[in-house]
């Protein structure tokens, strides 16, 4: 399976009880990917610092956490086995620049280490809003 995939966002919708994560996540670069994806009929994913790999119609609750740098490791760890569950095979990663926020680089690490640990195909997207 060959899928499109970004990182979470702040902005959240704040209902209690747990809604599609499409919906959850309030960003227009999220919106967007998912528009592509549906238009070249690729799953899509979202990285959630909590969560790890998420798909768009997964229900999910509230929650407000930046991963951080020293929990890398182990969220990679979490979304290798997702990976395989998933039966994932390529991954394409939108992403703003790196240089655009430095927040986003923990994202960025653990997409590449949990795909360089199954050997999967990921290809970097970068774009400006």
């Amino acid at each position: 399976m060959e899928v499109f995939c970004t990182y979470c966002s702040f902005a959240k919708n704040k209902t209690k009880e747990k809604i599609p994560a499409i919906q959850r996540y309030c960003s227009s670069r999220i919106s967007r990917v998912y528009a592509a994806a549906l238009c070249i009929g690729l799953d899509f994913f979202i990285l959630s610092g909590k969560f790890g790999l998420v798909n768009a119609c997964q229900p999910i609750p509230y929650y407000d956490h930046l991963l951080k740098s020293e929990e890398v490791s182990s969220l990679a760890q979490k979304v290798t086995n997702q990976i395989k569950g998933f039966g994932i095979q390529k991954i394409i990663y939108v992403t703003k620049p790196l240089t655009y926020d430095e927040k986003i680089i923990s994202y960025y690490d653990t997409i590449k280490v949990a795909t360089k640990k199954v050997r999967i195909t990921l290809y970097i997207v970068e774009f400006k809003e």
